[in-house]
């Protein structure tokens, strides 16, 4: 008896292990093709907060001017650097986030690869680290 409790307490626990620890929507893939769709909208207002991190974030609130702003904001367009994909892979990072890293061209033709960390913070996956 005591032996079948014990399993049970340990199956029970690898569970509920496995639940809390899963991210909010693990599909990083996806994540990045709605940031790729949204930068390609003729409005051209993207609200950054839905798909960058709020570390990230942070950055963009202490650019001193528009002009800043700007510039960071092409250097977090990290969907736009890769014109054409080809390869994507995806896998879970040391620290619990997702690493996602792009392959294809540049829309100058060149190989160009893009690497993102994202990381769960709310209810969905937001990019960390872009390289």
């Amino acid at each position: 008896m005591y032996l079948k409790f014990s399993i049970v307490i340990v199956l029970t626990a690898i569970v509920v292990g496995c639940v809390t620890s899963k991210l909010p929507s693990a599909d990083a893939w996806g994540e990045y093709q709605s940031f790729e769709k949204e930068l390609t909208k003729e409005s051209g207002a993207v609200e950054l907060s839905h798909y960058l991190s709020g570390r990230l974030m942070s950055f963009v609130d202490q650019a001193a001017n528009d002009d800043e702003r700007r510039q960071f904001m092409a250097e977090v367009a990290y969907p736009v650097w890769v014109a054409n994909e080809r390869a994507h892979y995806q896998k879970r990072a040391d620290n619990g986030g997702i690493c996602l890293t792009v392959n294809g061209l540049a829309s100058d033709g060149e190989p160009a690869s893009v690497s993102i960390l994202y990381v769960a913070e709310g209810r969905r996956l937001k990019a960390d680290e872009v390289h």
